[in-house]
């Protein structure tokens, strides 16, 4: 893994290349893709491109809030320590929690589609595969960068971070960031599939939703990052995939006896 990356005589982070790359990814879906589901690639790219904004800022609010307690602890050493101020600074400039960005990127998607006056469930099949690309270049990107880590392990295939990193080094880790990149990579496929099924097509982001929170509800569990916040003996992110799975449940049932009522 490599934090950083050389390009034309300048350093760039590993993680916000793959971030880069997987938006600009998502672009190229989107550009070939459009016309199969009868998108116009100009509406389907001010969308996305909204969604964007709105995942990242969603992403950072639920890094903050989850970072509350750290944060508290450096505004109290702040006051007998101006230099401490520095460390505030990471927490505006790195940071991300996915749940955040996810529950963000749909409000965005949903009230930039009412804007352009346009509709939602049309442009989900180009929409959310994009949007699941840029989170499996992200979490490689959280790979290379350390964060996000696994637990202490043994087994064949712990990985050893090098110093530098936001992993500790020197220790066998799962890596859960890898693990969950190969899991999206299925879960892409059976949405791509979903969405081509055309009576199936308005459960396709409840169903990638239900399918995403039941893995990161387990991965959870072989995290060994501390810094992620906990409520009781579970993560935020797995109460967050808790609450996902039944409001996603929940819209399935409502929607399929809406279907049989206008039937």
């Amino acid at each position: 893994m490599h934090i950083t990356l050389e390009l034309f005589g300048h350093t760039f982070s590993t993680y916000g290349f793959l971030a880069l790359s997987g938006i600009l990814f998502g672009f190229i879906y989107i550009a070939v893709f459009s016309k199969h589901y009868g998108i116009k690639a100009d509406d389907a790219f001010y969308v996305y491109a909204y969604t964007l904004i709105a995942l990242g800022i969603g992403a950072k609010l639920l890094f903050i809030l989850v970072s509350m307690p750290a944060i508290t602890a450096d505004i109290r050493l702040i006051i007998g320590d101006h230099i401490s101020a520095v460390t505030l600074v990471k927490y505006l400039t790195g940071g991300f929690v996915f749940y955040g960005g996810l529950i963000g990127a749909i409000f965005g998607a949903i009230l930039s589609c009412k804007y352009f006056n346009l509709d939602f469930n049309k442009m989900l099949p180009v929409i959310l595969p994009a949007t699941v690309i840029l989170s499996i270049f992200g979490r490689i990107g959280c790979f290379m960068a350390g964060c996000c880590y696994g637990r202490e392990t043994a087994s064949f295939i712990g990985v050893t971070f090098p110093e530098g990193g936001l992993a500790p080094a020197g220790i066998k880790l799962i890596p859960t960031q890898l693990i969950e990149a190969v899991i999206d990579i299925f879960i892409l496929i059976a949405v791509i599939i979903v969405l081509n099924k055309e009576k199936l097509r308005v459960y396709t982001l409840p169903f990638y939703i239900i399918t995403y929170s039941i893995m990161r509800f387990i991965l959870e569990f072989f995290r060994g990052d501390p810094d992620r916040g906990f409520i009781g003996i579970l993560s935020v992110s797995q109460c967050i995939s808790i609450l996902l799975i039944v409001i996603s449940v929940v819209y399935i049932v409502k929607q399929k006896s809406l279907n049989k009522s206008s039937t």
